[in-house]
């Protein structure tokens, strides 16, 4: 075969083309043509976001990488500036809350929305660099980021999943004091009267939950027992007795047990540094699986194995590890490493049991602790964030951007 017949043309996606029809579904078409003539811009505004959203579904990359690539597309993207693109973030930061409230617009006119079920939980999100803003800031990273800067995102999500909103925060924040300023301008935003919030057991400070309970709103939170519980508590939890035992369509053992709870503490204010006397009532579902049993046991187990084997090796060899989690298993003095045989039998004693924490009356447990698994959703928008459309690190570097 002759060299010619191996040449090609250049291998163009039409993947715009599949995606401009639900663009326009969701109204966003008809806000920047509008946005633009508003504020007389000298550039086709919805041209250019509608360009930077397909960028970061084809091929995600910075600003100036997709600016290049523009050229791949069937549709022509060839009079889109570099310098329009980093323009039109300043608009979308400007319309921020009204994009959003065109879109959940939108979106209720495709579903059933259910908006009495919000679910919420926070993430980092790095940046490859050591420089200080107001948002860029070294914090509490979940992707062990510490040296570098980042920020935290809050999102609220429905119970299918999709979004309602997000905030972004300063990267040194606290993710217990993102919770109340997210939900309070959801409720406000949309004029939500009842409303279920579901968040992790890191979200659950007690001054957050007696602030919703305040505000009307219920709540439903992971609250561990072995850590949130007093003594005389966990001895309650653990009796026999009032656990109620179903069969799980998928084979699992599954039990449950109500203990009605008044909190009356006062804690400390994280902004004011304040104590702060918080008072409500509240019922603990205890629950207990025999596949998270199976799942806890491994788990404990391998970590086990691996601190007996660690000790093994020598008191050095124990100093030199680095901070895993099996070495919560070890106990060092001045004179020799050894296992910790008093936490492994605390550990093993809680294989298997959770529990949530709710301020719903008379509730039905089956139908809380089913609410409280619906997190995994959220931790897939994440998932879809970080991996899918690679939003770390983060290429931009103004507070709007």
């Amino acid at each position: 075969m002759s060299p010619e017949q191996f040449e090609r043309p250049s291998c163009l996606t039409c993947t715009p083309a599949v995606f401009h029809p639900l663009w326009e579904q969701l109204g966003l078409t008809a806000y920047f043509r509008n946005c633009r003539n508003n504020y007389k811009l000298d550039y086709d505004l919805d041209k250019t976001v509608f360009f930077s959203c397909i960028s970061r579904l084809v091929k995600p990359s910075s600003k100036l990488s997709s600016w290049r690539q523009r050229r791949s597309f069937i549709t022509d993207f060839n009079d889109i500036e570099l310098q329009r693109m980093y323009d039109s973030l300043d608009v979308l930061a400007d319309h921020k809350d009204c994009i959003i409230k065109r879109l959940n617009q939108s979106i209720a006119n495709l579903y059933q929305r259910d908006l009495t079920v919000a679910l919420y939980d926070v993430s980092t999100f790095y940046f490859e660099s050591f420089n200080e803003g107001d948002l860029r800031r070294r914090g509490m990273s979940k992707e062990l980021r510490t040296q570098e800067t980042q920020v935290v995102l809050g999102l609220l999500i429905d119970a299918e999943g999709i979004p309602f909103t997000y905030e972004l925060f300063p990267g040194n924040t606290a993710e217990t004091g993102t919770l109340m300023q997210v939900i309070s301008r959801f409720k406000q935003q949309y004029e939500v009267k009842d409303v279920i919030v579901v968040a992790d057991s890191g979200l659950n400070q007690l001054i957050n939950l007696d602030r919703l309970h305040k505000e009307g709103m219920r709540f439903i939170v992971g609250y561990p027992p072995y850590i949130k519980m007093s003594a005389a508590q966990q001895k309650q939890f653990l009796v026999a007795d009032d656990w109620q035992w179903v069969n799980s369509s998928d084979r699992d053992r599954w039990g449950y047990k109500l203990l009605p709870l008044q909190v009356d503490k006062k804690v400390q204010n994280n902004e004011t540094k304040e104590k702060v006397a918080v008072s409500f009532s509240a019922s603990c579902i205890g629950t207990f699986s025999q596949h998270r049993f199976n799942h806890d046991i491994k788990e404990l187990n391998l970590k086990w194995n691996r601190a007996v084997n660690l000790v093994n090796k020598g008191k050095k060899a124990v100093a030199a590890a680095n901070r895993s989690g099996y070495k919560a298993f070890v106990k060092v003095d001045t004179q020799k490493a050894e296992v910790n045989y008093k936490l492994y039998d605390k550990r093993k004693k809680w294989c298997g049991y959770s529990a949530l924490l709710t301020n719903i009356e008379n509730p039905d447990p089956a139908f809380v602790y089913g609410k409280l698994r619906q997190l995994w959703r959220i931790e897939d928008n994440f998932r879809m964030l970080k991996t899918n459309l690679e939003a770390r690190p983060v290429f931009v570097w103004t507070d709007k951007h």
